[in-house]
């Protein structure tokens, strides 16, 4: 066995590797992108997003402020 070349199991860790890190960098984006949170609060969130790299972003993506679109059923069209 080559030494120089990846075993079948190193492969597939740094597959779950990289898509983990995947999915902590976009939940830090969608982090960073909330705009009504308290400071101690982001910090908290920052810090679980990064210490638990999977369980921290699935808890962000279940428990981040949903904003809604305004609805557009109400607005009325032009006539032409």
């Amino acid at each position: 066995m080559n030494p120089l070349i990846p075993s079948d199991p190193d492969l597939v860790l740094a597959a779950i590797t990289l898509v983990a890190m995947a999915f902590t960098a976009v939940a830090f984006i969608s982090l960073m992108l909330t705009k009504a949170m308290r400071p101690l609060a982001f910090l908290l969130w920052v810090v679980l997003v990064f210490a638990l790299p999977v369980a921290g972003p699935t808890a962000w993506f279940a428990a981040r402020p949903r904003y809604r679109a305004p609805d557009r059923s109400s607005r009325t069209r032009p006539t032409v």
